[in-house]
């Protein structure tokens, strides 16, 4: 079975309004590319920042999700087929082998 998602259903759209650059003074030693770090927003969520490129003194985040504004395409091979259970059918979702876990 091959399966495509556009990159609005996938993990959204990129928004470049959440890439920054911050003076690298303003980080621990040791930030690296490919690190993430918690933070807050503006409005004081909880946000991961990907480090996505040091450039000088200057560190560029980015709080996109890595795969955000890409299509997704997968090839899966469907092992088994059930019916769903009548507490499945109540919640809207499958449980999986070890029952009700949210």
């Amino acid at each position: 079975m091959k399966l495509a998602a556009a990159d609005a259903d996938a993990f959204g759209e990129r928004d470049e309004s959440l890439v920054q650059t911050i003076p690298k003074t303003e980080f621990p030693p040791g930030v690296k590319v490919g690190g993430q770090l918690r933070g807050r927003t503006p409005d004081g969520r909880d946000q991961v920042f990907n480090v996505v490129k040091i450039k000088g003194d200057k560190v560029i985040l980015d709080a996109n999700h890595p795969w955000a504004g890409l299509n997704l395409s997968m090839t899966l091979k469907v092992l088994d087929v059930r019916a769903a259970s009548a507490d499945e059918v109540t919640h809207r979702h499958a449980h999986g082998d070890h029952g009700h876990h949210h």
